[in-house]
């Protein structure tokens, strides 16, 4: 498949994170996560998706991460407390990091997104200007992960973001390389339509299933595409990786095939 090989490899070229505002991004990140540190009960932070696992393509869009509460702290909280839903954590948070994000970003504003406080920054480099999306997430007293926020409908849900950039950046350099690679081009192709038909989280999870050490570029994107396809036409459930998230069928076309599932955070 040499001369795949070479159109795929000038799709990236075109398709890429351009490295300024990537770094930018970077910077953006590190500067969030070392501000809401000093919150009341900070337990760690940790960086997920596309940052953490060199998947970004152009142009650069959200850097996301999340801070852990220690539940202990706040045990009026959650599904493990006194059942307190998130709005308001989030909103305290928000409070803490918008004032120390101006220091060095004067126009930065802290708002909210679905899993927690949105920080926007008024700085473009490269014509880009990425934001940061932290989750504001608490320990869970049983099973493994993390009782992450649902803003919009107000509710905590489980899952496990932290090993989900484990499993998708493990394996061998040649494995995690030609990963990365393939769910570039996925989410590139999956961009193009006006509404896209998977998340980039769904796509992620594919390519972690069904690129094994030995494929190329070529033949591990059209493995995944096929399986993928097969997958969906059937309406089996794509399961979370890390076991936490609740089993839920295909995210595709704006819609889960399965009833009575809330889509996994994005990548």
């Amino acid at each position: 498949m040499g001369h795949t090989e070479d159109i795929l490899n000038d799709i990236r070229a075109q398709i890429d994170a351009h490295p300024e505002p990537l770094a930018e991004a970077r910077k953006r990140l590190e500067l969030v996560r070392s501000s809401a540190s000093g919150f009341k009960g900070a337990k760690r932070t940790y960086a997920s998706g596309s940052l953490a696992q060199h998947t970004f393509i152009h142009p650069v869009g959200d850097g996301d991460g999340g801070l852990v509460l220690d539940r202990r702290v706040y045990p009026h909280l959650g599904p493990d407390g006194g059942g307190q839903t998130p709005r308001d954590i989030a909103a305290e948070l928000c409070a803490l990091l918008g004032p120390a994000v101006r220091k060095v970003y004067p126009n930065a504003r802290c708002g909210t997104s679905k899993r927690g406080p949105k920080l926007t920054f008024g700085q473009p480099v490269d014509g880009q200007d990425p934001t940061v999306d932290l989750v504001v997430a608490l320990t869970r007293r049983d099973g493994s992960g993390l009782w992450i926020p649902n803003l919009k409908q107000n509710r905590w849900e489980a899952s496990d973001p932290e090993k989900h950039v484990e499993l998708f950046t493990s394996g061998s350099l040649a494995l995690r390389r030609t990963r990365r690679r393939i769910v570039r081009l996925l989410k590139a192709w999956n961009k193009q339509y006006s509404e896209p038909g998977f998340s980039s989280h769904n796509l992620t999870v594919w390519a972690w299933e069904f690129v094994t050490p030995g494929m190329g570029m070529a033949g591990g994107l059209q493995t995944v595409l096929n399986k993928a396809a097969a997958r969906v036409a059937s309406g089996s459930a794509t399961l979370d990786p890390a076991g936490v998230s609740p089993t839920c069928g295909c995210w595709s076309r704006g819609t889960w095939r399965r009833a009575g599932c809330a889509r996994p955070p994005a990548a």
